[in-house]
């Protein structure tokens, strides 16, 4: 689970530095360096996301199973 928290805290300093580039972009433009950077944020962020959302999937397909197995060992308690 730490784990996850830091990829939060990377995905929120990454968004951070992003928005900063896009200002610095409509103030007058990036350097090629800037572009780079840019693009490995937002390549990072999306990345992060990804998982983020795997890990919530799979949380999600654990409590059904368990929530089902109750319901199972529930209803077998009653029909015995």
């Amino acid at each position: 689970m730490e784990k996850l928290g830091n990829q939060h805290a990377t995905n929120i300093d990454n968004l951070v530095t992003n928005n900063q580039l896009d200002g610095k972009e409509e103030a007058g433009g990036l350097s090629m360096e800037e572009i780079g950077e840019r693009e490995g944020l937002l390549k990072d962020f999306w990345k992060l996301l990804r998982i983020h959302e795997s890990i919530l999937c799979q949380k999600s397909i654990l409590k059904w199973l368990v929530e089902k197995a109750e319901n199972a060992k529930f209803f077998h308690g009653v029909v015995n």
